[in-house]
């Protein structure tokens, strides 16, 4: 089905907010899309990445609606849930501010960086629900900026 912004739908699921919400969302993906798609680990990622955000952030609510779209030449993840009272998604901290020892807080600087800068959030209204969105190429690109890696891990290519 098209959509008034020209984006196909690809898929649409609603999920349980827990700890298994990333895993689910990561296999609905996969499904949408199938094994073989030239992005699809970068979509895993980044689907991965934004519903933690969700599942970790929500003030409320114990739901996560996953989103995919087609558009011409790029594929839109979107992620909507219950919303934050106290914030709005962003880029905190930055890679210079993280120690290589810290486990979290790059969540939103890697779905930057893999669409390219595309991406965003914002309320729907009435509800104050929290939509993110990223915009990935359709094909593979190489992503901006090359994060560090520890011995033995692949960087994206």
């Amino acid at each position: 089905m098209i959509s008034r912004t020209g984006l196909t739908a690809l898929g649409e699921t609603k999920l349980a907010r827990d700890a298994q919400t990333p895993r689910l969302a990561r296999a609905t993906v996969t499904a949408w899309i199938g094994r073989s798609h030239p992005v699809r680990d970068v979509l895993l990622l980044v689907a991965s990445e934004m519903v933690t955000n969700a599942v970790r952030h929500a003030d409320t609510g114990c739901w996560v609606l996953v989103q995919l779209f087609q558009g011409i030449d790029f594929l839109r993840l979107t992620v909507t849930d219950p919303g934050s009272a106290l914030s709005a998604p962003h880029l905190i901290p930055t890679q210079e501010q993280l120690s290589d020892e810290a486990e979290g807080g790059r969540g939103l600087t890697i779905v930057a960086e893999l669409s390219r800068g595309r991406w965003g959030s914002h309320l729907l209204l009435p509800s104050m629900h929290r939509a993110v969105w990223c915009d990935v190429d359709a094909e593979r690109h190489a992503p901006l900026h090359a994060f560090p890696t520890a011995p033995g891990q692949a960087e994206f290519a």
